[in-house]
């Protein structure tokens, strides 16, 4: 038997999850221990049973959890990957869109992009027309009906994820277009069609990430600056860093190339 070891600094359990991703390649665990150090840090030790390529799927295995551990593992979307029917990569984009989408998936009034258009105008931006703005602004989607979309559209998000694999590593934008069609071919809600569409769109807007990267501690995408809605925001920024840890999630937004203080 092969041993294997993981050492994470975290309150979380990881014996359920690592057990199922090694299931899910066809490993065969013999005996398995854990050791909680007194700087916080937990050692967890497997044997893995002799099988046809076990080395790959031990690889595969290793690049799963290095992607999970850095996401929440609470999201709805761990049903379907305990039942086989998405991949670690698949759940980690799912999660990461519905973070971002709930923050910038939204369904303006006319009020309030005739207000956003005549505050452009007039250069005016003190603090009561702020205000109005925002009791204008519709609020975004929550984070259990973008779930709740991705949930019943599971066919849909893998094609989505593969078009972000595919712009991420390689470039190719070549089939935005027909993804676009398929959506609208196959959803007939209109919120589930906006959620699925901005996905599409979340993908053409990263410009960097360490998504595909074997070591990283939390999941960073670095945004193009057109990303932002104009019906949002008055001065579009220059650059903008969603980040997503097991535990935290927030943005780094700046308006210049230095910016200090951020």
């Amino acid at each position: 038997a092969k041993q294997l070891m993981f050492a994470f600094r975290s309150a979380r359990g990881y014996f359920s999850l690592i057990s199922m991703l090694c299931r899910q390649q066809g490993l065969q665990l013999e005996r398995r221990f854990s050791e909680r150090f007194a700087n916080g840090l937990r050692v967890y030790s497997m044997f893995v049973k002799e099988c046809e390529d076990r080395d790959e799927k031990i690889a595969r295995v290793i690049h799963s959890i290095s992607l999970l551990h850095t996401v929440p593992t609470t999201s709805p979307l761990m049903e379907q990957l305990r039942d086989n029917e998405i991949s670690p990569q698949e759940y980690a984009y799912g999660v990461s869109c519905a973070t971002f989408l709930s923050y910038f998936t939204e369904e303006s009034s006319d009020d309030y992009l005739q207000l956003v258009e005549a505050v452009k105008r007039s250069n005016i931006a003190d603090d009561a027309t702020l205000a109005r703005l925002t009791s204008l602004r519709a609020p975004p989607l929550s984070i259990p009906r973008i779930n709740q979309c991705l949930q019943d559209n599971i066919g849909l998000l893998k094609l989505i994820y593969t078009n972000f694999r595919e712009i991420s590593v390689g470039g190719n934008v070549s089939g935005v277009e027909r993804l676009e069609k398929e959506v609208r071919r196959v959803v007939h809600n209109e919120r589930d069609e906006l959620i699925l569409l901005s996905m599409i769109r979340f993908n053409q807007c990263v410009l960097k990430t360490n998504f595909f990267c074997q070591r990283k501690t939390s999941l960073a995408f670095r945004m193009s600056k057109d990303f932002v809605p104009e019906t949002v925001v008055i001065e579009q920024p220059h650059a903008v860093f969603l980040v997503i840890g097991s535990t935290f999630q927030g943005f780094h937004v700046r308006f210049r190339e230095v910016s200090r203080g951020g």
